[in-house]
């Protein structure tokens, strides 16, 4: 189960970072990018977003679990000099939402939304990659990104070899092969016909990464 986390100030004073617990009995945290995760693997924070503006949305954070893990959360740190009141929620899915009171005085530039999905790039007739900016600000942007199995028979050693490797920052959950190569994550090694992986990124520059897959082998038509 992968969950892109967003987060969003819907209150009057900025928010410096925020606390969230797996509410589902079972359910832990098995892969994470941009959080801190509790040692009891039920829970994490998030303060990578600086300081969240009212009005503002912060998605540049995620978890993968073995189940639903109906977030909650449990606070959101602020500074007590600001006078009024502010509510933050975090959701992973409609169905893993919350929301907790906060308050907070210190301002910082917010990253711009935005949802423009790119054309996809291919390397072959049967496996793609497309894109969707998530957030942008002066110097970089993040972008969500989705590979797809769109052939008849399963495919299990893809690589995504980016382009411009020394633009990326960071992305995930994909596991690091040197030289701008990424490998599958362990627990979606085989992408079944018709699946899908979905993966992150933050890089320098606003413009998208473009990437090749290796290791796809499409039947003949």
């Amino acid at each position: 189960h992968i969950y892109d986390l967003t987060f969003t100030n819907a209150g009057s004073c900025p928010i410096l970072g925020a606390q969230v617990k797996i509410g589902a009995s079972g359910v832990n945290i098995i892969q994470s990018w941009n959080v801190e995760v509790n040692s009891d693997k039920k829970g994490f924070s998030v303060t990578n977003w600086g300081t969240l503006q009212p009005g503002a949305s912060y998605t540049g954070a995620g978890i993968i679990t073995n189940g639903d893990p109906k977030l909650t959360l449990n606070t959101a740190p602020c500074d007590q000099a600001c006078a009024s009141s502010s509510v933050a929620s975090a959701s992973a899915s409609a169905s893993a939402s919350a929301s907790s009171s906060s308050s907070s005085t210190t301002s910082s530039p917010s990253p711009s939304s935005a949802s423009t999905s790119s054309s996809p790039q291919q390397s072959s007739s049967c496996v793609t990659v497309t894109q969707t900016v998530a957030n942008s600000w002066d110097t970089g942007a993040q972008w969500n990104g989705v590979l797809r199995n769109t052939g008849s028979v399963a495919m299990t050693g893809l690589v995504l070899v980016a382009s411009t490797p020394a633009r990326i920052q960071s992305l995930w959950p994909l596991t690091s092969l040197g030289n701008g190569r990424y490998g599958m994550p362990e627990y979606a090694a085989t992408v079944a016909p018709g699946g899908q992986i979905q993966f992150g990124y933050t890089a320098t520059g606003t413009a998208q990464v473009s990437f090749t897959i290796e290791g796809a082998t499409c039947p003949a038509a």
